[in-house]
């Protein structure tokens, strides 16, 4: 349900389902992604250049394993800004 009021439509919920699954749904005004890549601090920094914030979730863990993803905060956002941001995710991840 968070999820679904997160992304805001069917369509971006199903596609970002295929890269990023959430860890919580009950994480407050915050979102954790799971998301299968090897960098997730590359990914936030280039997440940032493309206009919006996160955290890499690796840097909530002191030692190995590190589960990789993103926490995204979506306070003070309205439902245009986080679709958009879920497909900026979606498009820096799934480029090459």
């Amino acid at each position: 349900e968070m999820l679904r009021s997160l992304v805001g439509s069917e369509m971006c919920i199903r596609d970002s389902s295929k890269f990023a699954h959430p860890i919580a749904e009950s994480a407050g005004m915050h979102l954790a992604l799971k998301i299968n890549i090897k960098d997730d601090i590359a990914l936030s920094r280039l997440f940032k250049e493309a206009g919006f914030g996160s955290t890499p979730l690796s840097s909530y863990y002191l030692f190995e394993p590190q589960m990789r993803g993103l926490v995204l905060g979506f306070a003070n956002t309205s439902e245009q800004d986080r679709e958009r941001g879920i497909a900026t995710l979606k498009k820096i991840i799934e480029s090459p």
